[in-house]
């Protein structure tokens, strides 16, 4: 864990898993953002020009281990064909039975259908209005300090 106040943990150079809990203590929100999101807090993580999006196979990796957390369970309802641009970012959501995914693919307008994806963030979501018949589930936080323990666990392209 990088900040236990904002329970952040490091998941590349670039990116931190970010844990939301509830009340009860569970993860209401898991979510793989830049770390520039909290240059306030830390401002040593100011916005590079070095900066890297996600690739492909790192969502992927790091979506992986977040479902090792805390599950999203069955996909239930696909991406759309296209999603909501605002700010170069594609915004695109999926319904699984236990969260909704949501993924900022870069949007740029030199992009073509042979442009590599490259993910600015993810999350996941968990809910009441996504668990019809789940109770809450505590995310596994032995998981956390396997996964997102150090750099060297992080995925590099």
């Amino acid at each position: 864990m990088i900040d236990k106040t904002l329970n952040l943990y490091e998941a590349n150079s670039f990116y931190v898993l970010h844990m939301v809990f509830g009340r009860k203590g569970t993860a209401e929100k898991l979510e793989v953002v830049p770390k520039y999101y909290f240059e306030e807090t830390h401002p040593e993580w100011k916005e590079s020009e070095m900066f890297k999006y996600l690739s492909w196979t790192q969502f992927q990796n790091l979506l992986a281990r977040t479902d090792l957390i805390k599950p999203k369970g069955e996909l239930i309802d696909p991406p759309p064909s296209i999603g909501f641009v605002t700010n170069q970012t594609n915004w695109v959501s999926t319904g699984y039975k236990k969260a909704i995914l949501t993924v900022g693919y870069l949007a740029t307008p030199d992009q073509d259908e042979n442009s590599p994806a490259e993910i600015k963030w993810f999350r996941a979501e968990f809910g009441k209005k996504l668990r019809k018949q789940n109770s809450a589930v505590k995310p596994n936080t032995k998981a956390l300090d396997g996964l997102f323990k150090n750099k060297k666990s992080a995925p590099q392209d």
